[in-house]
Parts: C-alpha cells; sequence; structure tokens
C-alpha cells in the first residue's frame, strides 16, 4: 500500500523509481521466485521490498527483490492476509456480560 504525501504517492517519487530500477537491473529482470525472465519496460516484473515499509523496511536495493507479476500478487496476498489476522488478534476479548 503506497502511503500519500501532499498527494503524490510514495512510488511515485524519483528516489523510488531509482530503487525500483536498481533493483530490477540488479537481478536482470528474472524473478527470484519462479525464474520468469523479463525485460526493461515489458512490465512482466516488479520490484519488490523483501521486508515492508509499512513494517520497517527501507528502500534500499538489499531489500528489494525483483517477482514477476504473479509471484509479487501472491507474496502481497499472503502479506495482507497475515496483517488482517494479525489487527484482530489484537483486539481484546470481549467480557461476558455476567462478569461485569
Amino acid at each position: 500500500m503506497a502511503w500519500s504525501s501532499g498527494g503524490r504517492g510514495r512510488t511515485s517519487t524519483p528516489a523510488h523509481r531509482r530503487w525500483r530500477r536498481a533493483v530490477l537491473a540488479r537481478d536482470d529482470y528474472r524473478c527470484v521466485q519462479c525464474g520468469h525472465q523479463g525485460r526493461p519496460g515489458d512490465g512482466s516484473v516488479e520490484a519488490d521490498h523483501v521486508v515492508n515499509v509499512a513494517e520497517g523496511g527501507l528502500d534500499d536495493v538489499v531489500n528489494g527483490q525483483t517477482l514477476c507479476v504473479d509471484c509479487h500478487k501472491t507474496k502481497t496476498q499472503r502479506e495482507a492476509a497475515q496483517a488482517r489476522a494479525l489487527k484482530s488478534r489484537k483486539r481484546p476479548a470481549p467480557r461476558h456480560p455476567g462478569l461485569l
């Protein structure tokens, strides 16, 4: 999920675009999970944060990996499900009316 600052999303900043290009170039546009070989500009591979920015990950090339669109979608869905499960565990258990 991209945060917004002053109407501009985090992923549209020049720094993020540089990070993205560096990650894709380092991995030679190849998905690190399934091995799909992409090409510059074809949109079949994406730069992904190994540790999400929302969880403290940095926009550092070391924290980046290249994933194909399908692998990225699967990882994002898994992370979203984990975040929802964690959030639901933080809710206090409702107290029984007879114990109040």
